[in-house]
């Protein structure tokens, strides 16, 4: 490898969501995921962005091209809570964690964090 690569929906992101999306528990989603784990590339780091619900309202008011998923975050009756719970989940058994409160953080300084943690190697 050449250096670090950045995808955005990994696979602790499909386990979340899948498992919000269809009402299952974070662990069945996991367990179907398991013999095709082999498959696919262990992260070093695996970065966990969080924000209050208000902000994420905001930012989600701003975005121009909304999908059925984006609206029925706050549509579907605890579909936002599920997920977030979720999250917690998948990132508190991640040993590849780091969780960033994005609150008061613009999307260049996000990139400064991310590049900042993958050049020092720490987590």
């Amino acid at each position: 490898m050449i250096g670090p690569v950045v995808a955005d929906r990994y696979v602790s992101s499909v386990i979340a969501c899948h498992a919000a999306v269809h009402g299952v528990a974070v662990e069945t989603v996991t367990r179907l995921l398991e013999p095709y784990r082999p498959y696919l590339v262990e992260p070093t780091h695996t970065f966990y962005l969080r924000c209050a619900e208000s902000v994420l309202r905001e930012r989600m008011a701003r975005k121009h091209d909304l999908k059925q998923d984006d609206m029925e975050l706050f549509t579907v009756p605890g579909r936002l809570a599920g997920l977030l719970a979720n999250f917690e989940a998948v990132s508190a058994a991640d040993p590849t964690a780091v969780v960033i409160d994005t609150d008061d953080k613009t999307p260049e300084e996000l990139a400064e964090c991310v590049i900042a943690r993958l050049e020092s190697g720490g987590a």
